[in-house]
């Protein structure tokens, strides 16, 4: 199911926007660390801050027990699929683009809900939809990658992948990226489908590839992290992590973040990759680690608070 716009009213100032974060993420715990040189450079259990929600917490009433001051009302809802979301929509050409894992794919218009087109894929899908904000790039789970064209839904190229794609795929400077279950990532070029580089990883991807300077971002279920050229996909560093890479590594002000499999989350220097400081979590954290200034910001399965 696909959920459309919402409207709501606030009427008690601040408060309602704690209790809005609270019902997004009812089983995440807010990780705060600073940034500034020396905060943790080992694993230091007592510098890190975890936020969550009390066990007997109830989303329906505030802390007087009344009922909350922001209501939501659906503008729209639009359920047309036959099977789940196969991944994230994204947004193209004015139009909100989802595939479910039957292989349909559909354009809705923002504001009302109406399906602007639809194609199929004529087979199954495991990832969702990418795009550089004019095509679409849907990959099949046979491993058949198709170009649409964002406006329409007409076809742009389709192209058959050496295999089946192991993470999302994501579209960075003009080019396709897609990793693959032999543990390979592939660079296509956008507008044409041509395959322009690929790298044998030592393992598979276990997220997708992020954005840095001139380069990209890999982390591997072998417990690897990697800068590659953004062009030829060579080899700028590898750090040896050693438990498995859960959460996509990102760049931020010189340095590369990201979480592994032990719990904890690490810092590296982005011109080397050789690692700064490492802190432990309360639990796994497969999501993007957000940077702001002066704190790194961790969502992890965690349902109790620790401080």
């Amino acid at each position: 199911m696909v959920r459309g716009l919402y409207n709501g009213s606030m009427k008690h100032g601040v408060g309602w926007r704690f209790r809005l974060l609270a019902g997004v993420m009812p089983l995440a715990a807010i990780l705060v660390l600073a940034f500034f040189p020396g905060v943790a450079r080992a694993v230091r259990p007592q510098r890190t801050v975890f936020h969550t929600q009390p066990v007997e917490w109830n989303p329906e009433v505030d802390q007087d027990h009344k009922q909350p001051s922001l209501v939501f009302q659906p503008s729209w809802t639009w359920n047309g699929f036959k099977a789940p979301l196969a991944g994230d929509p994204v947004l193209c050409a004015g139009s909100i683009i989802a595939a479910s894992r039957d292989g349909d794919v559909v354009a809705i218009v923002p504001s009302t809900g109406e399906i602007r087109w639809k194609a199929s894929l004529a087979e199954a899908a495991t990832v969702g939809p990418a795009t550089d904000g004019t095509l679409v790039f849907q990959a099949s789970a046979r491993g058949r990658l198709a170009a649409l064209q964002g406006t329409d839904g007409r076809p742009a190229w389709s192209i058959e992948l050496p295999e089946k794609p192991a993470v999302p795929i994501r579209v960075i400077g003009g080019r396709v990226l897609v990793g693959t279950i032999d543990g390979v990532l592939l660079s296509i070029d956008a507008r044409s489908g041509r395959i322009a580089a690929h790298q044998t990883l030592p393992g598979r991807l276990s997220t997708a590839p992020e954005a840095a300077p001139g380069s990209l971002l890999v982390g591997t279920d072998h417990g690897f992290v990697m800068a590659l050229d953004e062009g030829t996909l060579e080899t700028r560093w590898k750090h040896v992590a050693g438990p498995a890479v859960t959460s996509p590594p990102v760049f931020h002000d010189g340095r590369v973040y990201f979480a592994a499999a032990d719990r904890t989350i690490r810092c590296l220097r982005f011109r080397s990759g050789r690692q700064k400081w490492r802190a432990r979590l309360a639990a796994i954290s497969t999501v993007r680690p957000i940077a702001s200034r002066p704190y790194l910001y961790v969502l992890c399965y965690e349902t109790t608070f620790t401080s």
